[in-house]
């Protein structure tokens, strides 16, 4: 993942990672313990294809965005760290990103 890039367009779209935010806190209230952050990004493309407004306007999401956003939630809800599983394909994060598992 390109870091500067994700920051670039986490900084662009807020928007996007308020729903990647939503929608995992949603599957932990409904008691979801592990999750996919590629199965949560897939459904939001789905959800600003179909029902795009101003508020959540249809734009272009890396694959490579995915670690960005779940590293973000776990920096941000500690206590659901679990809550995705990370894997180091020799990528570089940085620590002010989220966690390094």
């Amino acid at each position: 993942m390109d870091v500067i890039k994700f920051l670039e367009f986490d900084e662009a779209h807020p928007e996007f990672y308020q729903r990647f935010e939503a929608v995992a806190l949603q599957l932990i209230k409904k008691g979801r313990t592990h999750y996919s952050a590629y199965a949560i990004c897939d459904y939001l493309r789905m959800e600003t294809e179909l029902d795009h407004s101003d508020d959540f306007p249809p734009f272009k999401l890396s694959n490579n965005f995915r670690k960005g956003l779940a590293l973000k939630f776990v920096k941000k809800h500690p206590k659901h760290s679990n809550f995705f599983t990370f894997h180091d394909h020799g990528n570089k994060y940085p620590s002010n990103l989220g966690c390094h598992k």
